[in-house]
């Protein structure tokens, strides 16, 4: 994943952004629909997905295919996003989360 986002940080950051809107929103929406994209992405796409305990499900065929976002119950935002984490040293990384823990 930080490789990703390493090399892709814009890419990374809108989705991080769609999905902390999800999670955030007071709004009854549930779901959020992401723009069309290849294979690669949207594997990152449900593999960021656990990371905010969002449910993803992907639709379509190719080259159309997209991922969905679903807001459950447990949706919330990680104490450190990948955006964050991909311009830190791991030593950041580790004194961020810990300084994180309630």
């Amino acid at each position: 994943l930080l490789q990703v986002a390493r090399s892709s940080p814009g890419w990374v950051e809108e989705v991080e952004t769609a999905m902390a809107e999800l999670c955030l929103s007071s709004v009854a929406s549930k779901r959020h629909s992401l723009p069309c994209m290849p294979r690669g992405q949207r594997a990152m796409v449900h593999e960021l997905g656990k990371h905010y305990a969002i449910a993803t499900h992907a639709y379509g065929t190719e080259p159309r295919r997209h991922v969905d976002l679903f807001r459950i119950p447990a949706s919330c935002v990680p104490l450190v996003r990948l955006s964050q984490a991909a311009r830190m040293t791991s030593d950041k990384i580790d004194q961020a989360l810990s300084q994180n823990h309630y």
